[in-house]
């Protein structure tokens, strides 16, 4: 039997990667905004893909009029970056289950700092799931917004071992 995380746990994480997400691309264009809009521009200046903008010339040369934020590029950096979290989660608890085990129970939480914790357990384990994730944003992302960094530990115990002590 292969594991397959609870919805809410996967919708705890859509929403927790999707806020940063939006939020930190906002800010990136905001920034931007304020800082490069009607000012003259390196030769070599790029917008971040996730950002659009309007180009004009002024006095001293190519201008940005305009930064708006690219919804649909940002959308699926969303989809990519929890797509990629949940993978790694089951991945790592599929690890911890051996051929022929089912699964008989999963109790597992989000606390209120980005820890998911809790048992996936069977007839004959008990798997102790600790993940915990964090950010890196901007030029220190793998996608220039925001990328979802995951430590996940996964420790097996067999249930007879546990009942003897």
């Amino acid at each position: 039997m292969t594991f397959s995380l609870p919805a809410d746990i996967k919708g705890y994480f859509e929403t927790a990667i999707r806020q940063e997400m939006i939020l930190a691309a906002f800010d990136t264009c905001n920034h931007l905004s304020q800082t490069k809009v009607r000012k003259p521009l390196d030769r070599r200046f790029q917008l971040p893909v996730f950002c659009s903008g309007i180009y004009g010339h002024g006095a001293n040369g190519r201008e940005l009029l305009a930064v708006n934020l690219r919804a649909n590029i940002v959308e699926e950096t969303i989809e990519a970056q929890t797509a990629k979290a949940i993978t790694t989660l089951e991945k790592k608890i599929n690890q911890g289950i051996k051929d022929g085990e089912t699964i008989t129970e999963v109790d597992l939480h989000v606390d209120d700092q980005n820890m998911i914790s809790g048992t996936v357990s069977g007839e004959s384990f008990i798997l102790e799931v600790k993940s915990i994730w964090n950010y890196r944003y901007g030029e220190n992302s793998a996608n220039g917004i925001l990328t979802v960094y995951a430590q996940t530990r996964v420790n097996r115990f067999n249930k007879e071992s546990l009942d003897a002590v």
